[in-house]
This record gives structure tokens, C-alpha cells and sequence, in this order.
């Protein structure tokens, strides 16, 4: 993947031309992943803009609740809740992830849900200080 290479541009160009060919045919089920990546993709190029950023991640966390998608709703929430973990709006980010966390019944071993674990724990955590 270009992003992980550090060609950002690239990667937002190839995450652009998926989004407008899943676009052709209304929203597929990976739109929701697709914008996922596109918001991480976002605060990886451009860090000082979390407002861009936030807007692609909630679309997709959106999405994915509309089409029951859990585990695109998972990385979503994910990604938001460490965006606002790093905006000090903790709380939130505890509550959108816990929320999405909280519907699976199986499968805590897998990366993803072994990932929201592990950040779930640190947001019970009280903030380290600076």
C-alpha cells in the first residue's frame, strides 16, 4: 500500500479513485471501509487538520451503522476514538467506541477487536500528564 511507503499522495489518489468507482454503482458495502482509509490516509498526510479527518471517519463509522456493517463500524470507531483520545475528548471517544465494542459476542482474539480492547483499556486510564 502506497500510504504504508510514506507516498501519501498517492495512496489519497488511489483511495479517491476507489471511493468514485464504488460510487458508480450507489454505496457498495466497502464504501464505508473506503472512507475509513481515506481519513486515516488524511491525518497521516496532513496531522494538523483533524476536523478533515474526523468528517471521513464519521462518514464511514455512518455508513457502516446504516448498513449493519460491525466490522467496518469497528475501525472506524477505532481510528475516531484515537483521533479524540489525541483532542483530549476522551470521554467521547470512550463512548462512540465502547458502544461498537460492546455488540460483538465472539472473535476478541482478531487484530481489530484485540486493537479496540487494548485502546478502550488506556481510555479508562486516567490522561497521562504533560
Amino acid at each position: 500500500m502506497p500510504a504504508m511507503s510514506g507516498q501519501l499522495d498517492e495512496a489519497l489518489a488511489a483511495a479517491d479513485e476507489a471511493l468514485a468507482l464504488s460510487g458508480r454503482d450507489g454505496e457498495s458495502f466497502h464504501t464505508p471501509e473506503l472512507f475509513r482509509i481515506r481519513g486515516r490516509i488524511l491525518s497521516l498526510r496532513s496531522p494538523s487538520d483533524p476536523p478533515e479527518v474526523e468528517r471521513w471517519l464519521v462518514r464511514g463509522l455512518n455508513l457502516a451503522r446504516r448498513q449493519s456493517a460491525l466490522a467496518w463500524e469497528l475501525r472506524a470507531a477505532t481510528n475516531l476514538a484515537g483521533l479524540w483520545r489525541d483532542a483530549a475528548r476522551r470521554d467521547e471517544a470512550r463512548e462512540v467506541l465502547a458502544g461498537v465494542y460492546g455488540q460483538f459476542t465472539e472473535g476478541f482474539e482478531t487484530p481489530d477487536l484485540a486493537a479496540a480492547r487494548r485502546l478502550l483499556i488506556e481510555l479508562k486510564r486516567p490522561p497521562a500528564s504533560k
